[in-house]
């Protein structure tokens, strides 16, 4: 009877570590999601017939294609694909593990990538831009390209200014080091901006570090790579101390 007890109380903690372990490796639990996207699929052609103005409106697509990124396979999979309707409007329904990277697919128009979260997430997108609601990570993205593509317009300008004065034969030394100092700036404002958008530690700094980090210089991937280490680095005063410890030999 004794023996009969002592196995089925092994047999009991076996039940127990097992129980545990399928606890510690359950998966996350499932979100629900909807998408809402509304976009201008039509485009309208004006030209002249003899003396007639003529209007012909064609659509550029009628599907949508929504793609989730999946860190085990490192791709982007194809989660669904909707019709779109008259109005431009389409949406997306399903279930989710937490924040992924995701990429809208149309015809006649560049890939829009966003952050999938549980909720309902809407995005309008237009020729002249786009805009969010409801997802608090793809608006942080949307801030970042954002600024981005604001700095980088500016350079544009900056640029067009120097080809503009050179062409005239009007442009100086004190001109010419002005516009490239400005340049400068605005590159080490760009980097920083993108730099410290990869340091978050969630969807937005992967989606940033996947699309910019081939466009950082030398000293800002430096940087990003020593920020993303996981060795902790001593405090300048600690490693000068430990310095000032270490024995000194004698001659």
């Amino acid at each position: 009877m004794r023996r009969w007890f002592s196995r089925l109380g092994l047999l009991t903690l076996l039940l127990a570590a097992t129980l545990c372990s399928c606890n510690r490796f359950k998966r996350p639990a499932l979100e629900d999601y909807r998408v809402e996207v509304m976009t201008d699929v039509k485009a309208v052609t004006v030209y002249m017939r003899g003396d007639t103005v003529v209007n012909t409106t064609r659509t550029l697509a009628d599907s949508m294609t929504m793609l989730i990124y999946q860190p085990e396979y490192d791709s982007m999979m194809v989660a669904s694909q909707v019709a779109i309707d008259k109005s431009g409007r389409c949406h997306f329904e399903g279930q989710i593990d937490g924040p992924h990277v995701a990429m809208l697919q149309f015809k006649g128009a560049r890939p829009f990538y966003f952050i999938l979260e549980g909720g309902n997430t809407q995005l309008a997108l237009h020729p002249g831009g786009w805009s969010t609601r409801g997802s608090r990570l793809t608006a942080d993205y949307c801030r970042v390209v954002a600024s981005r593509h604001a700095i980088t317009a500016t350079r544009k300008d900056v640029w067009k200014a120097y080809r503009k004065l050179a062409a005239d034969s009007a442009l100086r030394l004190r001109d010419e080091i002005a516009l490239h100092h400005r340049d400068s700036l605005l590159q080490d404002s760009l980097q920083h901006i993108l730099v410290e958008a990869m340091k978050r530690d969630d969807c937005v700094a992967r989606l940033v570090r996947d699309r910019y980090e081939a466009t950082l210089d030398s000293t800002h991937s430096n940087a990003l790579r020593e920020a993303l280490s996981p060795t902790p680095r001593l405090h300048p005063e600690l490693d000068a101390t430990r310095r000032h410890q270490q024995p000194i030999e004698q001659e």
